[in-house]
């Protein structure tokens, strides 16, 4: 063979490993996104307990198991905290963790006399292991969950969303259906773009930024959604529903960016709070106070302070 066949060959070669080299890491990132490691609830509550989060008082709330069945026959299961007949807020984990790690976030609005509603997300918690949408089939689920008390707390109830990270995410996306008469949204860190966070993640795996995107493909491919399916940012311009976003500035899983993105994507009825040196989903934890006080200044600003208004 002359030589430049063998320099061919090898070039050939070369460009093959490349690609499989690429597509092996991008199959790697999308199944890890899809399929992570998930933990349980007893887990999550002893985690919160022994930070402080969680007093014993939460733990003695009365409250209901209130499963909702999807229309694909999936079941989401959750705790109904009963209180005011026409208020309530639903409360959306985040990623890989359980109804659990919304307790911390509900003290307040349980003082307040609202009704709650804390469920584990789809592959979450009691659920039957699913592979997780990072708020694309999430975000579907929880328009449900809405209709589901819409219907059980009738049309002038008062419906609040709160959402941590991948839950942040999720009521954000599922702020563009106008129908469901939302009465407000908080979201605690959560990303405006998945392609953005996609991007960012696998840059701190110091891998190329295509891979992100061949990741996408295999997304589109295996799970039938893509980046695109998940754009918060596009979601909230939809909607004219109050919105809180909290988020700490010294986040390193998701950029403070993001939330800044968020907000200059629709500053009307929109309220941005960082809270200095608080990381990822860490801002209640680096001050409870000053969390609680900011979610009742932006209740109050729209009226639904609840008991204390």
């Amino acid at each position: 063979m002359p030589w430049y066949g063998i320099l061919l060959l090898i070039i050939a070669s070369l460009l093959l490993l490349f690609l499989a080299l690429s597509f092996g890491l991008a199959f790697y990132f999308a199944h890890l996104l899809t399929h992570p490691h998930f933990y349980d609830r007893d887990f999550c509550r002893k985690t919160d307990i022994d930070k402080g989060l969680i007093p014993e008082e939460v733990l003695s709330w009365k409250k209901e198991n209130c499963p909702v069945t999807m229309e694909d026959g999936y079941v989401l299961h959750g705790d109904f905290y009963p209180g005011s007949k026409d208020r309530l807020l639903i409360f959306a984990h985040g990623y890989t963790w359980t109804r659990e790690g919304s307790l911390k976030y509900a003290r307040l609005f349980h003082r307040l006399g609202y009704s709650l509603y804390l469920y584990d997300e789809r592959g979450h918690g009691d659920n039957v292991r699913t592979k997780v949408t990072l708020g694309y089939r999430e975000s579907k689920d929880l328009h449900e969950v809405v209709r589901f008390f819409r219907k059980r707390l009738g049309e002038k109830a008062v419906i609040g969303l709160h959402g941590e990270s991948m839950g942040g995410a999720t009521v954000l996306l599922e702020m563009e259906h106008a129908e469901d008469d939302l009465s407000f949204v908080i979201a605690d860190s959560p990303f405006a773009s998945m392609r953005e966070l996609m991007h960012y993640q696998i840059h701190l795996y110091h891998v190329p930024g295509y891979v992100a995107d061949l990741s996408n493909l295999i997304l589109k491919v295996n799970d039938r959604f893509s980046y695109r399916d998940v754009e918060p940012k596009e979601s909230l311009k939809k909607s004219t529903v109050p919105l809180l976003l909290i988020q700490g500035d010294h986040d390193t899983f998701i950029p403070p960016g993001q939330t800044k993105e968020l907000y200059e994507a629709r500053k009307e009825k929109t309220t941005l709070k960082y809270f200095k040196g608080a990381d990822h989903t860490q801002s209640y934890l680096s001050d409870p106070e000053g969390y609680e006080e900011t979610e009742t200044e932006f209740l109050r600003s729209i009226h639904l302070l609840g008991k204390e208004e």
